[in-house]
């Protein structure tokens, strides 16, 4: 029987007072840790800094951070006691991945403070900027630190701002255990000299009571495309867009394409959507509740993950969870859950692949049960948090 901890989860990756919908994967896994029997309490710094877009705007960037220092300092999330501690930082195309230092120095009476009455044994860190803090934390309170990273963190960040030496050589050193969300993606930190103490590959998983095959497609006839993410270049959703309007175009307009999250492309997509002719069979829903997203996986008879990067992508775990047949690009972890049997994979940014696949997919008779039952057996929690709490038994003491 694997041991119960107390554990302090740190990660500005989770569910705050004004983004109820962000980090949802982090509450997962607390979730998951305490039905296993731990005791966690979370620390999620918030950044006080507004974004670049105000910077020409003064009195919007003030008003800005004023609703954020009104935010609540701690709430009750589904049961568990979360911390928001708030933080700033100099212009990081100055500092880079110094920031860290600052969010540590900027934290830390908090967080020792919140240590000396809950006494974690281990931290688990999500997303590598935070892991850095959390690796000081853990060494200034004799404990180890488990970092999980997610992806961008990996695939992008380290080429993006400078430091890259300083915070590769903390993480080596400090971390007990480099925790990564694919097999794709630890081969990409040893590209970048991530190599750890220890490093193991844990897969993202799902909740498969809560993701299911038990709802129904629209039932209008209409060949329904889903995409999941948040709106921003990485994900390819105007590559999906321009795959989509050759599709409505061959089925006679019987199609329709649904985009799930919100992002700062929602009016570029909505304006290259008209360009196409395609708007009035594109729905842009925006940011919906976790349990709200499950009939949208239901109704859909594809999903799409067109991006050009991902570590492990959630949705496509999600999807198949409700038996969906997967298209996607073959970039990052996605070919490590997506196999001929679930799904269909192309180049990333290719829309004349992408469409293909996705009439492919249309064509195919699926197995449902089949799908689903890959996700029942290797995805779920129990099995992640097994996984997880063995590391942890490995480094505490």
């Amino acid at each position: 029987m694997t041991a119960s901890y107390r554990i302090l989860y740190l990660s500005s990756q989770f569910p705050g007072p004004r983004t109820p919908q962000t980090g949802i994967f982090s509450l997962q896994r607390v979730l998951a840790l305490r039905k296993a029997g731990c005791e966690v309490r979370v620390v999620c710094p918030i950044g006080i800094n507004p974004p670049l877009r105000y910077l020409l705007h003064p009195v919007h960037a003030i008003q800005w951070i004023r609703n954020v220092v009104i935010q609540p300092k701690q709430l009750i999330v589904q049961g568990i006691q979360a911390l928001y501690p708030m933080w700033g930082w100099p212009p990081k195309a100055v500092i880079g991945w110094h920031a860290s230092t600052w969010q540590y120095w900027q934290i830390r009476r908090s967080v020792f403070k919140l240590a000396e009455e809950f006494q974690p044994q281990a931290i688990l860190s999500s997303w590598l900027p935070d892991g850095i803090t959390a690796c000081k934390l853990g060494e200034m309170l004799g404990i180890p630190t488990l970092v999980i990273a997610e992806g961008t963190d990996v695939y992008q960040l380290p080429r993006q701002h400078c430091g890259w030496n300083y915070a590769r050589n903390v993480l080596n050193k400090k971390a007990a255990v480099l925790v990564f969300v694919s097999g794709a993606l630890r081969d990409a930190g040893r590209s970048v000299g991530l190599y750890g103490r220890k490093t193991i590959v844990l897969h993202n998983a799902v909740d498969t009571d809560l993701f299911n095959t038990n709802g129904s497609n629209y039932g209008d006839g209409r060949f329904t495309i889903l995409g999941v993410g948040r709106l921003v270049p990485v994900k390819g959703h105007s590559i999906l867009l321009r795959a989509f309007s050759v599709i409505y175009q061959q089925l006679a307009s019987q199609a329709r394409l649904v985009l799930v999250g919100s992002g700062p492309l929602h009016e570029e997509l909505s304006k290259q959507a008209a360009n196409l002719g395609i708007s009035s069979s594109l729905e842009l829903v925006g940011a919906v509740d976790h349990q709200a997203l499950v009939s949208f996986y239901q109704q859909a008879d594809v999903f799409c993950l067109p991006s050009f990067s991902e570590g492990f992508p959630c949705a496509v775990v999600e999807a198949m969870a409700c038996g969906k047949p997967v298209v996607a690009s073959n970039v990052g972890g996605v070919s490590e859950v997506v196999d001929e049997q679930s799904g269909i994979l192309v180049a990333p940014g290719d829309a004349e692949a992408l469409f293909n696949a996705i009439l492919q997919a249309r064509s195919r008779v699926w197995d449902t049960q089949s799908i689903r039952r890959k996700i029942v057996d290797g995805f779920n929690w129990s099995h992640w948090t097994k996984i997880l709490l063995d590391q942890i038994e490995s480094v505490v003491g």
